[in-house]
């Protein structure tokens, strides 16, 4: 992926997952070796077609166990992977997954 494309992922996903304003505060008062060390503490992301269990273990690994037992106590899923993205841990932006603990709350409060 070229750095522009990067750059441009990047901002999507900070936009969906924290809000237009929030990315173009990243965009315009953050340099890219600022904007990626955020991005990479804050995100993880894979391709379209990785593996489900792939994801879901970065996803549990980045929420812990508090945060997941809490979960399954709110779902009656069976399907985890679909569990993560109902609670908003996993997205999908611009045709990869996005796994983030970051306002993963706020996914949920809109869906209840």
């Amino acid at each position: 992926m070229k750095k522009l494309e990067r750059h441009e992922l990047m901002l999507a996903i900070i936009a969906e997952r924290e809000g237009r304003e929030m990315a173009q505060a990243h965009e315009t008062e953050k340099t890219m070796i600022e904007l990626e060390n955020y991005f990479e503490q804050h995100y993880k992301t894979f391709e379209a077609d990785a593996p489900t269990h792939e994801i879901i273990e970065i996803a549990l690994d980045m929420m812990g166990e508090s945060a997941f037992i809490e979960m399954l106590e709110r779902n009656d899923f069976s399907d985890i992977f679909e569990m993560l993205a109902i609670e908003g841990y996993v997205t999908q932006v611009l045709g990869v997954w996005v796994v983030s603990i970051e306002h993963a709350w706020l996914k949920h409060q809109e869906i209840a």
